[in-house]
C-alpha cells in the first residue's frame, strides 16, 4: 500500500536523539556561546538518500503511530483492538522515509532540563513547515482481513490528526507533526 501523506502548519518539529549524544559527558559548568544553527542541525533527521542530502522521518515513527492511534479501533465483533494484529503484520518501508528536500527552519523552544534542576533552558530544533512523503505500508494480507486497507487508511487519516509525528506532536500536548493524507494505492 503506497501512501502519499503531506504535512499541515505549523509543520514538522524534529529532535533526534542518538546514541552520540546520549553518551556526551557533561563536565561542569562551562560558559560558551550556544550555537543555534548546530544545535538545530543536530536535531535534524538529515542524511543522504538517493544521492541527495534530504530531511526524512524514520519508518519507525510512521509505524508506531499508526499502532498508537489503532488502538482506539476494534475488530469486527470483537472487543480487542487492532493494534495488537498490525503489530506482527505490518511494516513500514523505507526504513528512512525522504521528505525530498533539506529545508528547514530554526524553531526556539524553552524547555525543562531534568532530572537534577529542573532548571529551563533554550534549545533550537529543526522545523520543517512544508512537508510531503510517500511511505509504502507492506501488510500481510494472509493474516489481515481483506478491508484491512480502507481501515489503514481511516487510522493514518484519525492519526494525522489526532497523534501526528516527531517531536511535541499533537499525543503530546503539542502542535507539530499533523498531516493529511492525499491518497493511497494498493499494491499487490
Amino acid at each position: 500500500m503506497k501512501v502519499h501523506i503531506k504535512g499541515r502548519p505549523p509543520g514538522l518539529l524534529m529532535n533526534q536523539l542518538t546514541p552520540e549524544k546520549l553518551s556526551k559527558k557533561k563536565t561542569g559548568p562551562k560558559k560558551k556561546e550556544y550555537d543555534v544553527d548546530k544545535d538545530a542541525r543536530s536535531a535534524a533527521y538529515i542524511a543522504e538518500i538517493d544521492g541527495k542530502e534530504q530531511l526524512y522521518i524514520e519508518a519507525i515513527a510512521l509505524y508506531s503511530m499508526i499502532l498508537g492511534t489503532a488502538m482506539r479501533y476494534k475488530e469486527q465483533g470483537k472487543r480487542s483492538s487492532i493494534s495488537y494484529l498490525l503489530a506482527g503484520t505490518m511494516r513500514v518501508e523505507p526504513h528512512m522515509i525522504p521528505l525530498g528536500h533539506c529545508d528547514w527552519e530554526i524553531a526556539l523552544h524553552i524547555v525543562r532540563v531534568p532530572p537534577k534542576t529542573g532548571a529551563r533552558v533554550v534549545r533550537a530544533r529543526a522545523l520543517v513547515p512544508e512537508w510531503e512523503a510517500f511511505p509504502e505500508i507492506i501488510l500481510n494480507k494472509n493474516v489481515l482481513p481483506s478491508d484491512i486497507s480502507e481501515t489503514i487508511n481511516t487510522i493514518l487519516i484519525d492519526g494525522g490528526t489526532r497523534t501526528g509525528l516527531l517531536d511535541w506532536r499533537p499525543s503530546k500536548k503539542g502542535p507539530y507533526g499533523t498531516f493529511e493524507v492525499l491518497g493511497y494505492e494498493i499494491l499487490e
